[in-house]
């Protein structure tokens, strides 16, 4: 656990939004196929949603995350404990 606060050391929030395939933008998409008139759903920290625009974030304007979830560090610690082997 205590690495896991070593590598997430800020309290970001999980967000969650649902968008067609033709709202993602290229940093979330790059590589694989996407149907433009699917939905899908995408997780992000609360950070990156607040700071879209920025090219090292997503590159994106007026994508909107109403569902905010736990923490993303507890996210992780609970990972962690399901997977119980890292590879």
């Amino acid at each position: 656990m205590r690495t896991i606060f070593d590598i997430l050391p800020f309290d970001n929030k999980l967000v969650v939004g649902t968008f067609k395939g033709s709202q993602l933008p290229e940093s979330v998409t790059e590589g694989r196929s996407i149907d433009p008139n699917r939905e899908y759903t995408l997780v992000t920290t609360d950070f990156t949603a607040a700071n879209q625009a920025s090219p090292s974030e997503l590159n994106a304007h007026g994508m909107a995350f109403p569902k905010t979830g736990a923490l993303q560090r507890d996210a992780m610690i609970e990972w962690v404990k399901k997977k119980r082997v890292i590879e």
